[in-house]
């Protein structure tokens, strides 16, 4: 255990100083995943979650994860949400950025412990 978050604090210091990030630890017991596909962007929200997205510059906080092909490590990210959730495990996400017209979080990250 100190070494997962020896490396996850390593991780953090490893970001960009000059690029925003927000994280938080999620329960995903009393959560739900939606994934919804469209012809404009596949996408996963992890409803009932919260990233602080006006640090971001967001002006929601509902967490997604892109799946479109820009985002080559989508399918495994997915997996892991589905995993975690399986398993009662929580996970850290992280975001950096905002995600298009929805204006939410979008997430590049995530840990399972």
């Amino acid at each position: 255990m100190k070494k997962l978050i020896l490396c996850t604090l390593l991780s953090f210091v490893a970001f960009d100083s000059a690029a925003a990030s927000v994280h938080a630890v999620i329960d995903l017991t009393d959560k739900t995943i939606q994934i919804q596909t469209d012809k404009y962007w596949p996408r996963v929200y992890i409803n009932g979650a919260e990233l602080d997205g006006t640090a971001l510059g967001c002006s929601n906080n509902t967490p997604v994860l892109s799946l479109g092909t820009d985002n080559a490590q989508a399918e495994m990210m997915y997996n892991t949400l589905l995993s975690a959730k399986k398993n009662g495990q929580k996970v850290l996400i992280g975001a950096k950025e905002c995600w298009g017209g929805y204006s939410t979080p979008l997430i590049f990250s995530i840990t399972t412990y």
